[in-house]
């Protein structure tokens, strides 16, 4: 690029704002043939897929995330559903706390998992 990118670009009012509003527009004198919206953006905003490593990394991590959050929410309903010792109002309380958590990992986290693989 023959130019630099700060006399291609200028800020709207709603930037300066605290928005993002972002207009590219050519300079008088200049030739845009070598400006690149795509290298603009990718050069400020990032790569927009993720590699096939990344993608299974954090499967993995996630998978784990998940499997070990309902595993020890339904290990800690268990307890304190067979052991009669534990049947207080706090530990109805941690009992009512694992299944909330429970349901939000099953129910809500796969949701936005699969936000990864589809957009």
């Amino acid at each position: 690029m023959n130019r630099t990118i700060a006399t291609l670009v200028q800020w709207s009012p709603a930037a300066i704002g605290g928005g993002t509003a972002v207009t590219c527009s050519p300079t008088p004198t200049g030739n845009e043939s070598d400006f690149d919206v795509t290298d603009y953006l990718t050069s400020r905003l990032g790569w927009r897929h993720r590699t096939q490593a990344e993608s299974v990394a954090l499967t993995l991590v996630y998978s784990l995330i998940l499997l070990t959050g309902v595993i020890g929410n339904l290990a800690t309903c268990a307890v304190i559903v067979k052991n009669t010792s534990m049947h207080t109002a706090t530990n109805f309380y941690l009992f009512s706390l694992a299944v909330s958590d429970t349901m939000a990992l099953v129910l809500g986290k796969n949701y936005k998992y699969m936000y990864y693989y589809y957009y």
